[in-house]
């Protein structure tokens, strides 16, 4: 079974989407005019509360106090991932975007990436309930999605995951997000085995938690987890380490990001202000160019 529940999790990560994208356009880093849509009643009750203008400065200062940094970074953190993405499609031609536990995330539908070939892979019947909302809006979107059912937790990809994906014209770029969320660590290693054979060319776009996550604060819930499930996988913030990792998956390391860095990126000298919810790191990887041995 998965570590966390991941149908809640997808809800609160829409929560953070909707909040930022009710921001003023000049204020937000991104807009997702889906996300409001995947909430329950009460956490559109809060959302009203943060659109209302004289109320947003306490309602956003109680969030602050309670979870501080998840906001901001949460932007950050999808806004670079977005980057990527749109990078990825511009520089390495990507075809096809691969979503693993792709939840309510609608980038298929947000992002301008309309020669691109969208696959969500996630629970049925979260993609069943996602599918219906979708197309419950006075505006549908029109993109098409291939959607792949898979319990990410206890299927393993060479089981489910069609041998088409693989194709080396698609270049295909994997997104893959909050990682020590949702695997096993045996899991994990067969993902990676997976994304192993895959053609060069095919490039993996994955936010984690560190590997000691209690030195910082308002990691407790996180390090809990990693405590109650133990993972033999070496994330860990030196990139060296972490490239280590990947090399024995023959995937290469190009970008390892950590939450200070990315919250410079995005908020500039504000950045020097943000406290918290510093242990989650997006790195971008590919697969090594084959070489042939004589």
């Amino acid at each position: 079974m998965p570590l966390v529940d991941t149908s809640k999790m997808a809800e609160y990560k829409a929560f953070y989407r909707a909040v930022v994208s009710s921001r003023p356009p000049h204020e937000r880093l991104f807009y997702d005019p889906y996300a409001e849509a995947f909430l329950s009643p009460g956490l559109r009750c809060l959302l009203w509360l943060f659109k209302q203008p004289l109320l947003y400065p306490l309602i956003n200062w109680c969030m602050e106090k309670r979870y501080p940094g998840r906001f901001a970074t949460t932007a950050a953190c999808t806004r670079l991932v977005d980057d990527l993405i749109m990078s990825c499609i511009e520089r390495h031609q990507v075809k096809q975007v691969v979503i693993l536990g792709a939840g309510y995330d609608c980038r298929a539908h947000r992002l301008p990436a309309a020669a691109v070939q969208f696959v969500e892979v996630d629970d049925l019947q979260r993609q069943t309930l996602k599918r219906q909302v979708l197309q419950q809006l006075p505006q549908p979107p029109m993109t098409l999605v291939d959607y792949i059912p898979m319990d990410l937790a206890t299927q393993m990809p060479d089981d489910v995951l069609p041998l088409q994906l693989q194709r080396a014209h698609y270049n295909t770029l994997f997104i893959w997000e909050d990682i020590h969320r949702v695997f096993p660590g045996k899991n994990i290693d067969k993902m990676f085995g997976y994304f192993q054979r895959f053609p060069e060319g095919a490039r993996f776009i994955f936010t984690y938690a560190v590997k000691n996550p209690g030195m910082f604060i308002d990691a407790m819930p996180v390090t809990r987890l990693l405590q109650e499930h133990p993972n033999d996988q070496n994330y860990d913030q030196d990139p060296a380490r972490f490239r280590d990792f990947l090399q024995a998956y023959d995937l290469q390391l190009e970008q390892l990001t950590g939450a200070d860095a990315y919250r410079q990126l995005y908020y500039g000298k504000r950045a020097d202000r943000m406290k918290g919810y510093k242990w989650c790191n997006v790195a971008m990887a590919s697969v090594k160019v084959k070489t042939i041995e004589s």
